[in-house]
């Protein structure tokens, strides 16, 4: 039912089950499309440890975490696992990431100012270059981003909420560029009263019900109960320390 000069799908559309079936249909084998995105993560840290709860030691979360939007996002993933507060260990390691082509390599931990967080001393001896160390953003303000041909790499804090606020607000929105999609900002109005550093950007676990938006207690980048209770993400831009309650702020559904 399709006529000759007909177009069957425009550029930038996301391939579905029905868009197959008419490719297939009328026997188009091939089509140009975008390469899909590998995520490559790696942690570092002596006290963080996968799976197993020790003495001492912090469960790694972040993995599960990042993987589950795989699906969504559109986008390989792949765990390199855990890497000891060693030079020599993560310089190999580098080695071998970087000769992947259109990759982001994520890690965290190892980027704030600590004499054990070798990162950037890794990126400049890898010939990666530095486009920001730390960020005007809260959580996340150790964040450090560089690149080397088609490889973008991002290094996260640590703490489990900061590197999440990255993977969402730093490598999300590259991740859809890359595929020629952007992340969608909503706007909504303030239940509350809110004070902030006027120099940072807040990303704050929130609660949104018909565009009210209401701030979460416990908003410690080491706290997990708001994020589980959160259902979006309340920005609040800098230059302002005083936000007031009706004020109208943007928001990200989560």
């Amino acid at each position: 039912d399709y006529k000759k000069g007909q177009i069957i799908l425009k550029k930038n559309t996301t391939i579905t089950a029905p868009n197959l079936l008419a490719l297939k249909s009328l026997g188009i084998k091939n089509i140009k499309v975008y390469q899909k995105p590998t995520i490559i993560l790696f942690c570092t840290g002596n006290e963080i440890i996968d799976n197993v709860k020790i003495n001492n030691k912090v469960i790694n979360s972040i993995p599960e975490y990042i993987k589950s939007f795989s699906e969504k996002l559109n986008f390989k993933f792949i765990y390199l696992g855990i890497l000891k507060d060693n030079v020599k260990q993560l310089h190999s390691k580098f080695r071998k990431i970087q000769s992947i082509k259109n990759v982001i390599i994520v890690s965290t931990g190892g980027v704030s100012a600590g004499h054990k967080d070798f990162i950037p001393q890794v990126l400049k001896k890898n010939k990666f270059k530095v486009i920001f160390h730390k960020i005007l953003m809260k959580p996340g303000r150790p964040t450090l981003f560089a690149i080397k041909k088609s490889s973008y790499y991002f290094g996260l804090p640590g703490n489990p909420i900061s590197t999440i606020v990255g993977f969402h607000f730093l490598i999300t929105p590259l991740l859809l560029r890359l595929q020629s999609k952007i992340l969608k900002l909503k706007n909504g109005r303030m239940l509350q009263n809110y004070k902030k550093n006027k120099k940072l950007t807040l990303f704050l676990r929130g609660k949104t019900n018909n565009k009210t938006l209401k701030i979460l207690s416990g908003q410690e980048s080491f706290r997990i109960k708001s994020l589980v209770n959160a259902n979006c993400w309340i920005k609040l831009n800098q230059k302002k320390s005083i936000i007031k309650k009706g004020s109208r702020v943007d928001y990200y559904d989560y």
